[in-house]
């Protein structure tokens, strides 16, 4: 049986006769952390901070010294340490956390590997085919771990791919098309991620599914703030409806959910939104700086107050 999580047991007690004192008894011994839980995360926490310095160390050492670096030394220490890091990785096959961690040190070593090789032979450590191969060659890692931190740099990846080939390769795409792809992209993602966690296939982080939805929005809202600024266009046509329907969506699933999280971030969408309205449609006076940072204060301060008491509320109704 896996372990009892924190949506298990407040499902149990909507459809049971369980008590408020019982359902915080169960939340306590199943869900809160405990003292081995935080030591854990302690060690854990300071193997990764080693394992990024290191590999920060490893990227100023051939920034520092690339001149007086033969090519095969170059080359060769790249490749050592990415073998290195590999087999690692393959002797803690019976701890996944610290492979998938070793794993997540070996996918960066990838990048730095091509990315030295093309520094050497000036094939191109910016174009949008370094990006692409990096992040092909570290998928079957990343199905592999199921470690959000490794798929929250393949995402990455993907998205500085796709950036890169829309100014490299395909120039005549525009700026409102372009954002929304990586829109279309990340919603995908983030969507496909929570599908796979909802039907325990993947365990999926939440922080990972917050931060591609967030994302999303943000990359929707530089759209729709770019309709409002330049002229309108016939795209618009496309974009309200999305927009709205995006909006509505984040509100409901937030609902479903209980997460303020999707709420405030569809909230501050709409704020910023509106605001780049009233600049756009606004005289360029001090009567209209004026009346937006009212606009600005009195939201935000709004939704910072409704967003604690919907929570307060959903916390009472739990």
């Amino acid at each position: 049986m896996g372990k009892i999580t924190k949506e298990d047991l407040l499902r149990i007690s909507r459809h049971s006769d369980m008590t408020t004192q019982d359902l915080k008894n169960s939340l306590e011994r199943h869900t809160h952390a405990s003292p081995g839980d935080w030591q854990r995360f302690v060690n854990y926490l300071l193997l990764v901070l080693g394992c990024g310095f290191c590999t920060a160390g490893i990227v100023f050492f051939f920034a520092y010294n690339w001149t007086d670096l033969p090519k095969f030394a170059k080359i060769g220490i790249a490749e050592g340490l990415l073998t290195l890091s590999t087999l690692l990785a393959l002797i803690y096959f019976r701890k996944p956390i610290l492979r998938s961690i070793i794993l997540t040190v070996a996918s960066l070593m990838v990048g730095v590997l091509f990315a030295v090789f093309g520094q050497i032979y000036q094939t191109g450590a910016d174009a949008y085919d370094f990006f692409l191969a990096w992040t092909l060659f570290i998928s079957i890692w990343v199905i592999i771990s199921s470690f959000a931190p490794l798929t929250l740099l393949y995402v990455i990846l993907i998205n500085t791919t796709f950036i890169l080939y829309s100014n490299q390769v395909a120039k005549d795409w525009n700026f409102e098309y372009i954002c929304t792809l990586l829109f279309a992209l990340n919603t995908t993602i983030a969507i496909g991620s929570l599908y796979l966690k909802h039907m325990k296939k993947v365990m999926t982080a939440q922080w990972l599914i917050q931060t591609l939805s967030l994302t999303a929005i943000a990359f929707l809202t530089l759209t729709v703030i770019y309709q409002i600024m330049e002229q309108l266009s016939s795209f618009a046509i496309i974009l309200s409806p999305l927009y709205i329907v995006t909006i509505g969506a984040a509100i409901w699933f937030s609902r479903r959910m209980k997460s303020t999280f999707y709420l405030a971030a569809a909230a501050f969408s709409l704020i910023i939104s509106v605001s780049a309205i009233l600049m756009r449609y606004g005289h360029n006076d001090i009567d209209t700086f004026l009346f937006l940072s009212l606009f600005i204060v009195v939201s935000v301060t709004a939704t910072v107050k409704y967003l604690i008491y919907i929570q307060r509320k959903w916390n009472h109704d739990q």
